[in-house]
């Protein structure tokens, strides 16, 4: 029998969602859905660090976050991440509890560039530390440049689609973690099912657009660089011993099968019959049987009684 184990890793956790809760929480002054959500997923994020009461490293071109942060009496430090890749040094859970993305300016107001996605992205090996060290990470909405937004990411969790503004529920997982869904804002991707389409298996769905329907907001506890990776080649292994397991039973089907038939041809017996005209000679026909009988059972010759 073949059994496969998922490995268990510690690390920091991650919030991923296609929300750009940045722009909707309007400095986060009103108390609205979009501040609700932020301000949980920064405390999920926070809650594995080493240190959770450490303020966060908030990564924005302009100043939508950073308005939320303070409003929502968030400790933090900003820089710029069109200005420079950020400096390794930055990436200390000594200093930091977690790291805060904001939305890609793709979502039609919102701040980060693509230069400031390629300078993060180019900082990935400075952010895996940080995750792998208990550092928690909240991204916001990668909008259209979702499939490369993500990509500071160990098996970057690329996202997709035109999502509606309205239609999102919190899953199970997401009340166990506390992030709430967010409606009648306009929304900007989506994201494949974990474990399908380089959206790592580790993590799990904290909301999605109706009870059957595609993420919306992905989390992972306690991840590090490796568990992520990890977590897809599990699946990809785990869809592979399914289908050599699906192989061996339909192989033994198939043998028990013509075993079965045998059986029930010498249960049965058989008679064939062969007739014909026979020229040239002084009887005009022929017709014969051959009659087939019963084996005996295995093991005993007809003699033997």
């Amino acid at each position: 029998m073949l059994a496969l184990v998922r490995p268990a890793f510690g690390g920091g956790n991650i919030v991923l969602t296609g929300h750009d809760d940045d722009l909707h929480a309007a400095g986060c002054e009103s108390g609205s859905a979009a501040s609700a959500q932020l301000k949980a997923m920064i405390a999920f994020a926070r809650s594995g660090a080493p240190n959770p009461a450490l303020p966060v490293l908030s990564f924005d071109h302009g100043a939508q976050l950073t308005k939320c942060l303070a409003k929502l009496n968030i400790p933090f430090t900003n820089i710029d991440p069109d200005t420079q890749v950020p400096a390794a040094g930055n990436f200390d859970v000594a200093r930091y509890s977690a790291m805060v993305i904001a939305s890609d300016a793709s979502c039609g107001g919102c701040d980060n560039t693509t230069v400031s996605v390629a300078n993060l992205r180019v900082a990935s090996p400075a952010i895996a530390a940080f995750l792998n060290s208990g550092g928690g990470i909240v991204a916001l909405a990668g909008a259209q440049n979702a499939t490369t937004y993500y990509g500071f990411l160990p098996a970057s969790a690329s996202g997709f689609g035109s999502p509606p503004s309205e239609g999102y529920v919190q899953t199970s997982y997401g009340a166990s973690i506390g992030v709430p869904e967010v409606n009648k804002d306009e929304t900007h991707n989506f994201f494949a099912k974990p474990g399908t389409a380089g959206v790592s298996a580790m993590y799990q769905v904290a909301e999605k657009l109706g009870v059957d329907g595609t993420a919306e907001t992905l989390a992972c506890r306690d991840c590090t660089t490796a568990s992520l990776v990890s977590g897809a080649l599990f699946d990809l292994l785990a869809g592979l011993a399914v289908f050599v397991a699906g192989l061996a039973v339909l192989k033994s089907r198939r043998r028990r099968y013509e075993t079965d038939r045998h059986s029930r041809i010498r249960a049965r017996g058989f008679v064939m019959r062969i007739a014909g005209d026979i020229r040239g000679g002084s009887q005009s026909a022929y017709d014969l049987e051959i009659h087939g009988a019963n084996d005996e059972p295995f093991g005993r010759e007809p003699w033997e009684g």
